[in-house]
């Protein structure tokens, strides 16, 4: 009988102690101590100077993104300081299979869209890199911001991802 009662305690203290361990481990994965980085979505550089009659080029830059499959942008900027002149692809998506890559460009209003997205059935890219390339043609001094709106990130399972997102400043010299 006190043999028994010695497997008992030790059986209710590894029980308690896996218990405990549980608790910890629920608590760390749920945001207690460590924090899932968001997926970030932002220009680079953050500040771009060029002179009137230059062109100037900004990446729209992905970073701690996970099974990024397809994603949609706008971007607006001051009309009367710039002139959007074509948007490339970036490396980013296209690292894993073939894309489908689009994108309009307003200079009457001052914005683009522009939206890319995995072809056939292949696992998302996760990590950080170039989604496109916007080159600009500067027309006159000033300054504006250079605004990302309206972001869509989706996953291969379709579901949205969940991201912030950091706009860029342009000032036009003499």
């Amino acid at each position: 009988m006190c043999r028994l009662n010695k497997m008992n305690k030790r059986t209710v203290l590894a029980i308690c102690l896996v218990i405990l361990l549980f608790i910890l481990f629920a608590y760390i994965i749920m945001g207690g101590i460590v924090r899932v980085k968001s997926a970030k979505v932002y220009l680079n550089p953050y500040m771009s100077t060029a002179k009137v009659g230059q062109s100037v080029t900004v990446d729209v830059n992905i970073s701690d993104v996970v099974n990024l499959f397809g994603w949609e942008l706008k971007m607006r900027w001051n009309k009367t300081l710039l002139d959007g002149i074509k948007v490339i692809e970036g490396p980013f998506l296209k690292q894993s299979s073939n894309t489908l890559f689009r994108h309009t460009i307003n200079n009457t209003e001052g914005f683009l869209l522009v939206d890319c997205t995995l072809l056939y059935s292949v696992p998302g890219v996760s990590g950080s890199g170039t989604l496109a390339t916007v080159e600009f043609n500067v027309k006159s001094i000033g300054e504006c911001s250079l605004d990302l709106y309206d972001t869509i990130l989706v996953s291969s399972l379709e579901q949205p991802i969940s991201h912030e997102v950091t706009n860029g400043c342009f000032n036009a010299i003499p």
